[in-house]
């Protein structure tokens, strides 16, 4: 207070505040299938980011293709579209919206447990829903393609603006300057749901680190955005769909 009794603006801290995300829509496939003796667990498909849910049954047709002529209840799940995009929307949010499938696909099949496949930025939201909501109890397996979490740097983001081999990652530049990540965030759109996944945020870190996992997980790590195939951990090399 001045001496007038005028309030005075608090000094700046040169913060910046933080991007606020929608939940987003969902988009779910009809729970039409059941499983069997030889495949008792439905098992729901989440794709990463890249892309828009117009292009998901084109993107992932050979995956999904190949689990349901095998006999498995195949069924995949997008959630917080936002303008088509999936994973656009708020972590958290995300993560209750797997939940809620989760239970109906449960509810409709009779299924004790499903089996989770999940791509990039699906690998996030999978998590947070495994570990930090409880929901490994009702997953058998958890199969992660290209998972976004420790090891991943950022820089295969880089090279779609045609970057390569930065002298900082953006992992490094945003653990820095946390700042920089709302700034982003506010700049650009495109950019809200990176920041929103990336490794250096709390939320994300949570979900990387701590809580209870399916048993097994099978983790087939992140590589560079022009790649498109992946080194198992055993050594055996895998193909994927390319990462976000």
């Amino acid at each position: 207070m001045t001496a007038g009794g005028a309030a005075q603006a608090a000094p700046s801290t040169g913060s910046v505040d933080p991007v606020v995300l929608p939940a987003g829509e969902v988009v779910t496939p009809p729970i039409d299938c059941s499983p069997t003796a030889a495949h008792p667990r439905p098992v729901i498909v989440l794709p990463g980011a890249d892309g828009i849910t117009s292009d998901t049954a084109d993107q992932w047709s050979t995956v999904t293709s190949a689990l349901r002529e095998s006999g498995t209840c195949t069924l995949v799940f997008q959630g917080g579209v936002v303008d088509g995009r999936r994973w656009a929307g708020d972590i958290p949010d995300e993560a209750a919206q797997l939940a809620e499938f989760v239970t109906s696909v449960k509810d409709a099949t009779g299924a004790d447990t499903v089996d989770l496949v999940a791509h990039s930025a699906g690998t996030v939201v999978s998590n947070y829903y495994l570990k930090v909501l409880g929901g490994a109890q009702d997953v058998m397996h958890a199969v992660f393609l290209a998972p976004e979490g420790r090891d991943c740097d950022g820089a295969g983001f880089l090279t779609t603006y045609g970057i390569h081999n930065p002298p900082v990652t953006p992992l490094q530049a945003l653990q820095a300057l946390p700042f920089l990540s709302p700034l982003l965030g506010h700049a650009s759109p495109s950019w809200r749901s990176p920041c929103n996944w990336h490794p250096a945020r709390k939320c994300t870190r949570r979900c990387s680190v701590t809580g209870r996992s399916p048993n097994p997980v099978s983790a087939i790590p992140c590589w560079p955005l022009q790649t498109t195939r992946s080194r198992h951990p055993r050594g055996r090399a895998r193909s994927s769909p390319s990462r976000v």
